[in-house]
């Protein structure tokens, strides 16, 4: 994590740092939540000691993949869909039975590894991701029932 990181931002002793504020900030009653930037080349099995790392903290992790955008100088790194699917998946099957802390909603977190199932049927929203075991009920603008004369 530490090396990762540390490349990733071109600033050795960044990540030590950061874990310090982290827990003195937890050691203050401050709320901590992270955020990290998924770029290819992690192996699921770093992800997922990143978030049992996050877990031993008490902070909250927002993930996302690193997308390629066109002003950026390294378009080797970036996630392209399919790799995001698998890299995804593999982090969750990691993951199952333990309560990493996610800010994400199940939806987001069944998009990244493409696994929601749509057959919602008219009105009725069925949702459930392995993560968490409860997640809320989320609806598709085609599963809410539309009102006549809209």
């Amino acid at each position: 994590m530490k090396d990762h990181h540390d490349k990733a931002v071109s600033q050795p002793g960044v990540f030590d740092r950061a874990v310090s504020a982290i827990k003195a900030a937890k050691a203050k009653g401050f709320t901590v939540n992270v955020n990290a930037t998924i770029f290819d080349g992690h192996a699921a099995e770093d992800i997922a000691k990143f978030l049992d790392f996050t877990t031993e903290l008490g902070v909250g992790v927002s993930m996302s993949p690193g997308y390629a955008y066109e002003r950026a100088p390294d378009q080797e790194h970036f996630l392209n869909r399919t790799k995001t699917k698998k890299l995804f998946r593999n982090v969750f099957a990691l993951g199952k039975g333990k309560r990493w802390n996610f800010l994400h909603t199940g939806l987001f977190l069944d998009f990244l590894a493409a696994i929601r199932n749509t057959n919602a049927r008219r009105g009725v929203c069925r949702h459930a991701t392995f993560l968490a075991g409860k997640s809320p009920a989320i609806c598709s603008a085609r599963a809410i029932p539309r009102r006549s004369g809209n």
